[in-house]
């Protein structure tokens, strides 16, 4: 649903308002502000960064997806190695991507990659806090795809996942914890036992994925699982 379906009445009523009212400032009339009380949401354009209170979960995203998480707080969350975001948005991409997450033999995975600086979720600790943490995806990705295009390959999850789309070039795996945020989002039929493949690493030669209807789990990264990627802005 756009934002501004009624945007342009919005803006008239507010300007009349303004007139018989004298809702003026020192600075003249302030139309955002009589915009924002009559609770109008505004598109932005492409470059500009919307800051907290603009979107809401399940309006269609800048990228053609679907929001799935809003932070009102002006100081937003952070997105590692990004700076701040205040919403998530998931792609709905039309198909299936269904590819593995990297593939190694069970006895050899590099340690170098494990020590990159990706995240580690301990699967056997169900308290793991990593497990529910948000903002961690796109530095994840970003270490995924920077190993696999080193190392000459193509075509795995992270390197799908990146793929341009929706004139957005933002997009990412998300994390274990970003994953979950799919919920009640995505067709539950299509991808209940079928894993949803997330930028974290469960153990040596294990990923986290995520299920429509199970949430989080681990399975060896050579299987084959769906990329819905998402993009955090």
């Amino acid at each position: 649903m756009k934002r501004r379906s009624f945007g342009f009445f919005a803006l008239v009523l507010a300007i009349i308002f303004a007139m018989v009212f004298g809702a003026c400032g020192e600075g003249g009339l302030d139309i955002q502000g009589l915009l924002d009380d009559l609770g109008v949401k505004q598109d932005y354009p492409d470059g500009v960064e919307p800051g907290p209170g603009h979107w809401e979960v399940g309006q269609t995203g800048p990228g053609g997806g679907v929001i799935v998480y809003v932070v009102d707080d002006p100081d937003g969350f952070e997105v590692e190695g990004y700076g701040k975001a205040w919403n998530i948005e998931i792609a709905l991409p039309e198909g299936d991507i269904w590819t593995s997450w990297i593939q190694f033999a069970y006895d050899d995975f590099p340690a170098a990659f494990m020590s990159s600086g990706i995240t580690v979720v301990d699967d056997a600790d169900s308290s793991d806090p990593l497990r529910s943490k948000i903002g961690n995806g796109r530095k994840d990705t970003k270490l995924l795809v920077d190993y696999l295009n080193g190392a000459g390959l193509s075509g795995y999850a992270a390197q799908v996942a990146v793929t341009p789309q929706g004139g957005k070039d933002d997009w990412f795996l998300p994390s274990a914890g970003e994953s979950e945020l799919m919920i009640g989002h995505i067709p539950v039929d299509l991808y209940t036992g079928q894993p949803i493949w997330t930028s974290s690493l469960a153990a040596d030669n294990a990923a986290y994925c995520f299920d429509a209807v199970i949430g989080n789990n681990s399975r060896y990264t050579g299987w084959q699982g769906f990329v819905i990627p998402i993009r955090a802005f």
